[in-house]
């Protein structure tokens, strides 16, 4: 949301810096730069919607979670932990999921649905409620064809809108799409394995009536695995210092931007000129395209360490749970796919590309607006053809 309002704010105000500067309120208008601001609005008003019903169904979650937490093991009516489930899935996903396919689970084994509601919070969040539905499938040889994680009809309906509205605003959010698809995909590497890669809850169904205290004493610390697994980069430090270092110059990068588009409107003799123009940074001399791509760089390079490390930590846990729990099975899985995981890693990372297209945006709209520059040059010197007379009714060039 950030980044797309940055972006529009910085197209409109740069094109109509003439206003501000004369301390007027720049208009509206059928131009390119008041569509992206409408099409920035409209964008960042469904994401904030968004939110707002999202944060509506995190009220139950929270609710149901709170009831599990305060009551004891033999007090909790399961009768409500299957119908919020079954009522969550309805309200998210649009599925129905049937009470005897939970009902199952629960009456078999009591402790593995408690211990996945205490220990990780996270999958019975709206985004990750999915993840709890493929295990349940799987578990009961129902899983699903095709992936997890289904591309809806409004990306495509938005992103054709865009396209038509506005060319450069519609490359970026085409990218900025698939850059989530990526990442969805990237994320759903790590823990959506094959139907015979499943075995840990048949580990847990074999000791289910067996209360050894090793058994239990494994369970807990395989919990404890897991739940760094699955939010090992929510609490590592290194990540989140270096995403917020990236962060800044993402928005660095954005007022370079700015920078060139206020140097264009204003009258430059020409665009490589403009691109070329010196200007001083902590007593160096150097310009706005060679500052530009020093900062994306940073930025990228930034956000590799950052994805990487949390990637390294993240497999480090999972190992250690694959040999307390013995399965070895998906832990040479896990190693056949250490090359190809290495590879998505470095190379389809969702940021690199996000941060590529902020590298590059502030050169798109320069060039588009350097043939509407031209023309309106055109207009500027027919109106000073016209007799003195006629001087104090020209329209401004920007305003056209």
């Amino acid at each position: 949301m950030f980044v797309t309002a940055s972006l529009c704010l910085t197209v409109y105000l740069a094109s109509n810096i003439d206003s501000i500067r004369s301390n007027k309120i720049p208009r509206l208008g059928v131009n390119f730069s008041s569509a992206a601001l409408v099409i920035g609005g409209v964008f960042v008003g469904r994401e904030a919607i968004s939110y707002a019903i999202n944060f509506r169904k995190m009220v139950s979650i929270f609710y149901m979670y709170r009831y599990i937490l305060e009551r004891d093991m033999e007090e909790i009516r399961f009768k409500d932990v299957v119908s919020g489930m079954i009522k969550l899935e309805r309200e998210v996903h649009n599925r129905d999921l049937e009470e005897k396919d939970v009902r199952d689970i629960v009456n078999h084994n009591r402790l593995l649905l408690l211990l996945m509601m205490r220990k990780f919070p996270s999958i019975f969040r709206p985004a990750c409620s999915r993840f709890l539905l493929h295990i349940l499938h799987g578990y009961i040889h129902r899983i699903e064809e095709g992936p997890v994680e289904e591309l809806g009809d409004e990306i495509r309906v938005v992103s054709i809108g865009i396209f038509i509205l506005s060319p450069a605003i519609s490359i970026f959010f085409i990218l900025y799409y698939i850059a989530k698809i990526i990442e969805k995909s990237q994320s759903n590497m790590f823990y959506v394995f094959k139907k015979s890669h499943r075995p840990w809850f048949k580990y847990m169904m074999a000791k289910r009536n067996e209360y050894p205290h090793e058994t239990h004493r494994k369970i807990q610390k395989g919990a404890g695995y897991l739940n760094g697994f699955f939010l090992s980069r929510k609490r590592d430090c290194i990540p989140r210092v270096c995403s917020g270092i990236s962060f800044l110059l993402s928005c660095l990068v954005f007022l370079v931007g700015y920078l060139i588009l206020s140097i264009l409107v204003a009258s430059k003799p020409n665009l490589s000129q403009s691109l070329s123009q010196d200007i001083t940074v902590f007593g160096r001399t150097t310009n706005i395209v060679y500052l530009s791509y020093l900062m994306g760089g940073i930025s990228c390079c930034l956000r590799c360490l950052s994805i990487e490390y949390g990637v390294s930590n993240r497999r480090k846990m999972f190992a250690k749970w694959c040999v307390l729990m013995e399965q070895t099975e998906v832990l040479k899985y896990c190693g056949r796919r250490g090359s190809l995981e290495a590879i998505m890693s470095k190379i389809f990372v969702p940021r690199i590309y996000l941060f590529l297209v902020e590298i590059v945006s502030p050169f798109i709209v320069p060039f588009q607006l350097e043939g509407m520059r031209r023309r309106l040059e055109r207009i500027r010197q027919e109106f000073e053809s016209v007799g003195e007379g006629e001087y104090d009714r020209r329209v401004s060039i920007l305003d056209l």
